[in-house]
């Protein structure tokens, strides 16, 4: 589950890595032929408007786009959710819909 906070956050990583190697979305895209990513995909998440597949995710990071210590921030996160009781989990769900409105 990431916020809309954290996949802005991912986007802007990817907009950065993208711009500094002078690629154009749909010429980033090309670099991720095995998951199927296309030009849509990347504006998707560089604006924050999908959430990025775990095998995108984990592509990006052994590209270099999205800094290891992002993911490892992430797992943090989760473990903390994960520890949390099931009625707790509701509450943390339904604040990160109502925030990503």
């Amino acid at each position: 589950m990431k916020g809309r906070r954290e996949m802005n956050n991912i986007g802007t990583h990817i907009k950065n890595f993208r711009n500094k190697e002078g690629l154009s979305q749909a010429q980033f895209a090309e670099y991720f032929p095995d998951i199927g990513m296309k030009q849509e995909h990347v504006s998707f998440y560089e604006h924050g408007k999908r959430s990025i597949p775990p095998e995108v995710y984990e592509a990006m990071v052994v590209a270099g786009v999205i800094p290891k210590a992002t993911i490892e921030a992430s797992e943090r996160v989760k473990q903390m959710v994960d520890s949390m009781s099931y009625e707790d989990q509701t509450l943390v769900e339904h604040f990160v819909r109502r925030m990503m409105k």
